[in-house]
Parts: C-alpha cells; structure tokens; sequence
C-alpha cells in the first residue's frame, strides 16, 4: 500500500546483510502471470518467483540461489513482505470475507493481462504516464494506486462499466442487443480458465494471493 511517507519495501535485511527486493510493476505483473501459467511445475514456479523478486539482470537461477542465503525463514520472510505488500488495500480487502468462494472470486471483472492495452491506454488519458518507459521504475504499490484512481471517462473504466452492465426491462431491444454484443466481445470467460484455476492453487496459496492480483 502507498505511504506517502517512505518508498515501500525495497530491500530485505537478514543476519547483517542487505539483499534487494524488486517490486516494481512489471515484477508484480509477471508473478500474476507465473501463477496462470499452467505449463510450469509449482517448484518451477517457486524458483521464478525468486528469480522475478531477488534476481538482478541477465542472472541465472543457479548463480541467484548460491548468494541467496540457504535458510527457509528467509524464504518466509521475503515471501511474507511481499504479500502483504501486493494485498495491502487503504479501505478494507474484499477477497478476505469469509463468505466470497471461488466461484465468485473467479468471475473477474479485470485481467492484468488481457486488459494490458487498455491499462496502457488509460494511464496515459488520465497522467500522460507511458507505463512502458516506467518499467523497472515504478513501484507497484504506485501503480495500484494510479490504477485504482482512474477516472470514469478512461477506456480502461468504461470496459468494466460495459461488463458490469445489467440489462433490465426498460431497455429497448437494440438497447440490449447492442450491450450484449459489447460484453461478449469484452468477455474475459476463456474455457482454459478453470484449468488454469486448478494448476496454479498451489503457488497462490503459498503467495496468498488470488489470480489476476484481485
């Protein structure tokens, strides 16, 4: 969550020694990613997501986990700040409630990914921000609250306003036939997603996040 007061986490400290903690946006989206990514083994997942937070540049999984200490806690630690970090919410976390289930948590309404165009769209329209040129530099915890704070008239915000659109009796039938048309071609429903929900339980669960970062 956004402190106007410090930067955000960007290192951990263990035994006396400095280890960088990368937490920039492309780094959160890429984990979101990882976790859906339904080709991958949950060890081979838990290695890229060390490599995605802790590595640096062009370094190999062998060379990172051999200056990485080799103590499970450290793990626990590192793992533990970015949860929270990625699941901190200034005004409460929806997903917590004790009776929101998977099936409702899996009806998305947004995908990172899917939806990249026109987030890159929207943070333009609303801040003149080129999310590209902010790759490595903006820090997630920036993004989201740049990303929560977009206006009604971005492109971003009138999708979601299309796919939460209800008809109701009062409409015409070009009215509704036009709004369906809309919310299929914005459908986020793929047949590979309960699929996807299955494979990746494991790694968002020990992350403690959902999929899709919601």
């Amino acid at each position: 969550m956004l402190s106007l007061t410090n930067d955000g986490p960007t290192a951990v400290f263990w035994h006396g020694k400095t280890y960088s903690l990368d937490l920039a946006f492309d780094r959160v989206l890429l984990f979101f990613q990882l976790i859906e990514d339904d080709s991958l083994s949950s060890n081979e997942k838990t290695l890229q997501a060390i490599q995605i937070f802790l590595g640096r540049k062009n370094e190999s999984i062998d060379h990172l986990l051999g200056r990485l200490p080799k103590d499970d806690s450290f793990f626990n630690r590192v793992f533990g700040l970015i949860q929270r970090e990625i699941r901190d919410e200034p005004y409460g976390r929806y997903e917590d409630a004790d009776d929101i289930n998977d099936s409702v948590s899996s009806d998305r309404i947004f995908d990172y990914q899917r939806d990249a165009g026109a987030i890159y769209a929207s943070f333009w329209q609303d801040y003149g921000i080129d999310l590209h040129k902010q790759i490595g530099r903006l820090q997630w915890c920036e993004f989201k609250a740049l990303f929560d704070g977009l206006s009604s008239k971005t492109y971003f915000k009138k999708i979601i306003e299309i796919r939460q659109k209800e008809i109701n009796s009062d409409m015409s039938s070009e009215e509704k036939t036009d709004i369906l048309d809309a919310q299929r071609y914005f459908a986020l429903k793929d047949p590979r997603i309960e699929q996807i929900k299955n494979n990746a339980a494991s790694l968002a669960s020990m992350f403690g996040v959902k999929k899709g970062g919601k």
